[in-house]
């Protein structure tokens, strides 16, 4: 199945616990692992045993008909305790008993807490059964008289989400089960609660996503339907992310396996219900508990690794004293060296509590109560070191907050001899370290000692922007930042070969940090020299491609070649011809690797990235022949000339010079955009005074109101196209549009010789304005008369006038006007005299101008017209009206 969706290229979700050895042949490249591992339990499981120092117990397991999920919960768990020393499997054994029967679990817990009088703890894998915080899902709500019992009970189940965003999507799928299949679910459980429903809908949710993402990814071209669908394609932007929906937060890693939380739940004998004593975070391994929940423990307190009268009960303390003879004799006998001893320890433990005493006063010295982390943004809360055990070391490793300032922990782990962290070696290498003060070497802030582990964790200043190799693998570095990073990293190497150190030993670009100022600074100065007094080894060594390149990429060939393990100034300057070869070409890691693969021996190293004055300085860096290659003074000195660096440029030097060059022309470049701006500026401003009047234009642009105004007397003009239905019907679409526009721009040009407003076009009909937005006392009517008499002469002598007239109506009388809307906002005219206008209009005839009794009356003083009275006509919605038809005396129209 796996191999057939791989040659369909179909992206598949596996929903299920999965077992390790089944995990490796689903880790397909068009496969997701969304439960996570059954190994993630086992984990979790053992965590909880090393957080409460539980190192002796005994596994219980149920044996069901059908079910293999805690079988291979119990192989996972084996196959983790034979990873760890301290974990030694005396005997395995199984116990065939039946957990179906609720009152034989009671009374086994009971049996089990008479006798240990609260010595033992049961804790209960519940991978996929999410118990709510009501009754378990194993018993039923407890009787007052069983809850005793039930203190001694963990549970570790799969988390529930909560929240407003949880709430609004339960509430959905609760209606939508009630609406189809007419089911609901029990009382106090959530859809997303079960854990089917919930593994689905992350999925479905985190398919969604990437679908989206892939659509929108590649906007150069246009994706089909199976591209964008590409279980390739789709699983390569999912892995090493985290997404965050309502049912929780889904990270994925590099392998595509999900990393699921767990939590812990303990009872409450208050409530008689279960509540939530810790989380446990799958990717760090490590419990967060809640600090408002108080476990309540059958005995006084957290039971012991081994009960103080044994696991027989007849051990220790309990135990038969047999013959006081024997004891008094055995006294006797190791009475002399027993003084000895004591004597020999209170001198060890004296000198011992001195030199601790030395060390506390070193200012690089700190304890884990100085390093808190950052704020979790699901919690809001900070969390302490944890300095128990090498799995939890590594969850120490990473940013985190040394009295107010953010600083990133390594974890070295010193040789198996190293015991006294009081050497005075160890003093004086970080009494170097702490004060070396130099722009380019990161500062080194203090030292925590773990002697359970024989380890120290290093606490440096930590690189907002990444390291440089960060920078490289998101191409976000240009030439000037090129130059830049190349002086810094140059400096800060002189300044270490010139000091005590001789030398960094280690160099890569992953050591070279970017701070929030983008200056680069080299890190990790003293480890080189730690590893070559007592032996060490970095535990959150970072890992990268090429497993065959990754350690020996920077390594210079002379150690390769040897193995050896010293190294020398020459072994940087190697690093240092690297780290400029991967600067210069910007390339990621493994395109690096691959060409320095193919490149090796130097003499082969080319690149049409890297201008050909760096290439033949970073040959001579990578010389075959330690001695050979040049001091870090000969290439600070050549190489700076090289890319015209001086010593006291820096990043912002190099960008003030050019601000200052781009502001020797800027005046002329602003005023010409000024100019420009201008222009479209004026263009915009015409483009709106032909949408909306100048005035109400004005207004706006001084951000005043524009609110309706009402105007006493004003001229309406409306003008329909008479024949205009049946040359719609003759002709298509876009010859009616075409008639249209040589029509009315036509009409556009005569409106301007005339004081009115055109205010709407509306398919024929054409409607004008006269008396707004700006009165003009009783010109409205003669502007608006002569202004027909100009469109019936210009529409006659047309060559489109063919089977269409024009026919006007005129009305005068008050309207209110304003703009309407704010998406193309428009000037509209409202009132009864608009409604007049038009039926005026539609009562008049084809190439004749009607005009009602109230227009006649301004317009009888005017000589040029002539208005011929129609009589009384019946108008629509009107009745009985008195009107006139209005004609021009000469035959030339005068304005």
């Amino acid at each position: 199945m796996l191999f057939l969706l791989l040659e369909w290229d179909v992206l598949l979700f596996t929903n299920g616990w999965v077992p390790p050895a089944v995990y490796n042949h689903i880790a397909t490249p068009t496969s997701l692992g969304m439960a996570g591992s059954i190994e993630d339990s086992g984990s979790a499981l053992l965590e909880l045993l090393r957080f409460f120092k539980w190192f002796h117990t005994t596994i219980l397991m149920e044996f069901s008909n059908g079910s293999i999920i805690y079988d291979q919960i119990y192989n996972a768990i084996l196959s983790l305790l034979a990873r760890y020393r301290k974990y030694d499997v005396l005997s395995i054994e199984r116990i065939q008993y039946s957990t179906k029967d609720e009152q034989s679990q009671k009374i086994a817990l009971q049996r089990a807490s008479d006798r240990s009088r609260g010595s033992y703890v049961f804790i209960v894998m519940q991978p996929t059964q999410q118990t709510v915080y009501g009754p378990s899902s194993l018993f039923s709500l407890p009787n007052a008289e069983d809850r005793d019992i039930f203190r001694s009970v963990l549970y570790l189940t799969t988390f529930a989400p909560e929240g407003h965003a949880a709430g609004d999507v339960n509430t959905l799928l609760a209606n939508r089960s009630m609406t189809l299949y007419g089911t609901k679910a029990e009382k106090g459980i959530q859809p997303l609660d079960l854990y089917p429903i919930r593994e689905t809908y992350n999925s479905v949710s985190l398919f969604a996503a990437l679908v989206n993402q892939s659509l929108n990814q590649d906007k150069n071209r246009t994706l089909t339907d199976v591209e964008i669908c590409s279980g390739k394609r789709l699983k390569s932007l999912v892995v090493n992310r985290t997404f965050d929906f309502p049912s929780g937060s889904v990270f994925i890693d590099a392998n595509g396996y999900r990393h699921i939380d767990l939590i812990l739940l303990t009872f409450n004998s208050a409530s008689s219900s279960h509540q939530r004593a810790a989380r446990y975070n799958s990717l760090q391994q490590t419990y967060i508990l809640d600090k408002n929940v108080t476990i309540e423990w059958v005995g006084p307190a957290v039971p012991l690794d081994v009960p103080a009268c044994g696991f027989s009960g007849l051990e220790g303390r309990c135990s038969d004293q047999g013959s006081t003879s024997a004891v008094t004799a055995g006294v006797a006998t190791v009475t002399g060296s027993a003084v000895v001893f004591l004597t020999f320890s209170i001198i060890l433990i004296r000198r011992l509590k001195s030199h601790h005493q030395t060390l506390e006063k070193r200012p690089w010295f700190a304890v884990a109560d100085d390093v808190e982390s950052r704020l979790d943004p699901i919690t809001g809360e900070s969390r302490k070191l944890f300095l128990r055990g090498e799995t939890v070391l590594m969850e120490n490793c990473g940013r985190w907050i040394f009295r107010g300032r953010d600083v990133w922990i390594s974890n070295v782990k010193l040789s198996a001899s190293t015991t006294d962290f009081t050497d005075q070696r160890i003093v004086t290498i970080f009494d170097m370290v702490h004060s070396c003060h130099q722009n380019n070497v990161n500062a080194f802030l203090g030292l925590i000692t773990v002697p359970s582990n024989i380890s120290v964790l290093l606490l440096e200043a930590f690189g907002d922007k990444g390291s440089l190799r960060d920078l490289l693998n998101d191409k976000l570095v240009s030439r000037e930042f090129q130059k830049s990073f190349v002086q810094d990293l140059i400096e800060g190497l002189h300044f270490i070969h010139t000091s005590k150190f001789r030398k960094h030993g280690r160099l890569t670009s992953l050591c070279c940090i970017i701070d929030k100022h983008f200056v680069l600074k080299i890190s990790k100065l003293g480890h080189e020299h730690l590893r070559e007094i007592f032996g060490m080894n970095s535990v959150n060594q970072q890992v990268t491609p090429h497993e065959t390149w990754k350690n020996v990429m920077w390594t210079a060939p002379e150690l390769v070649a040897s193995k050896a393990d010293e190294t020398d100034s020459h072994s940087d300057i190697y690093a240092l011809g690297i780290i400029l070869f991967e600067t210069f070409t910007s390339l990621n890691l493994s395109e690096t690797i691959s060409l320095l693969s193919e490149k090796v021996p130097s003499s082969n190293l080319s690149s049409e990235l890297v201008p050909d004055s760096v290439l033949q300085w970073i040959v001579k860096c990578c010389d075959m022949e330690p001695v050979h290659r040049p001091s870090i003074g000969v290439v600070q000195e050549e190489l700076f000339a090289t890319l015209q660096i001086r010593e006291q440029d820096n990043l912002m030097s190099r960008t003030m010079q050019c601000l200052e060059m781009y502001a020797s022309n800027l005046e002329d470049k602003v005023g010409e955009r000024t100019q420009d701006l201008l222009e479209q500026r004026r263009l915009c401003d015409l483009l709106l005074e032909e949408m909306l009047p100048r005035v109400i234009v004005e207004r706006l642009r001084a951000n005043k109101d524009v609110t309706p105004k009402m105007f006493e007397m004003v001229t309406l003009f409306f003008s329909d196209i008479d024949g205009f239905g049946d040359f719609a019907l003759a002709n298509s679409p876009y010859d009616v549009i075409a008639f249209l526009n040589q029509v009315y721009s036509t009409l556009d040009v005569l409106i301007g010789k005339f004081d009115v407003y055109k205010v709407e076009t509306i398919n024929d009909s054409y409607v004008v304005a006269s008396g707004l937005p700006i009165p003009n006392g009783t010109a409205h009517a003669r502007a608006i008369a002569f202004m027909g008499l100009s469109f019936l002469k210009a529409y006659s002598e047309s060559d489109f006038h063919g089977v269409t007239r024009l026919r006007v109506g005129i009305h005068s009388g008050p309207v209110a006007a304003g703009v309407v809307g704010t998406r193309t906002p428009r000037y509209c005219l409202f009132g009864d005299t608009m409604n007049t206008a038009s039926r005026m209009e539609s009562h008049g005839e084809p190439s004749r101008i009607h005009v009602s009794s109230r227009t006649a009356d301004f317009l009888k003083t005017e000589s040029q017209l002539l208005l011929t009275p129609r009589g009384k006509i019946t108008v629509k919605g009107k009745g009985e009206m008195e009107t006139f038809w209005l004609e021009s005396r000469q035959s030339t129209v005068v304005c």
